[in-house]
């Protein structure tokens, strides 16, 4: 059992399930596949996860860590500060990570809306929470 971390068939709840710390969310998945099971509860979905489910949460959480340090590389700053200005720093930045989020969105989706549900509701959200933890940690 481990509750609010795997959302079988589904993209992880708002903000990877409100995750704090974003680097320990990334590495349970790894712990839990750890243990020999074949059935886990999960805790709020419709039914129980599987090790298939486990392993496909993290490859859709690694694809996005992939494509926020892709988008963290092939945003322009320079060219977002020249289009909204300086002098305004909260919204230089806010513009700026906003677009980041949305590039890594925007990768992520061609990959996973087919494969996960919500993924078009909440990806934005978990690039946000992945590429803070990026440039942060």
């Amino acid at each position: 059992m481990q509750v609010d971390v795997i959302f079988p068939g589904w993209t992880p709840f708002k903000d990877l399930a409100i995750a704090e710390d974003i680097t320990g969310y990334v590495k349970a998945h790894d712990v839990i596949l750890s243990f020999p099971f074949d059935k886990m509860v999960t805790g709020h979905w419709n039914r129980y996860a599987t090790r298939q489910d486990v392993e496909t949460q993290r490859d859709y959480i690694h694809d996005m860590e992939r494509n926020a340090a892709t988008a963290l590389k092939s945003v322009d700053f320079y060219g977002i500060a020249s289009r909204v200005g300086t002098q305004n720093l909260p919204r230089l930045f806010d513009t700026y990570l906003n677009e980041v989020a949305q590039k890594c969105a925007d990768l992520t989706l061609e990959t996973w809306k087919a494969r996960l549900g919500g993924v078009e509701v909440w990806t934005n959200r978990h690039c946000q929470q992945i590429i803070n933890a990026l440039r942060l940690d």
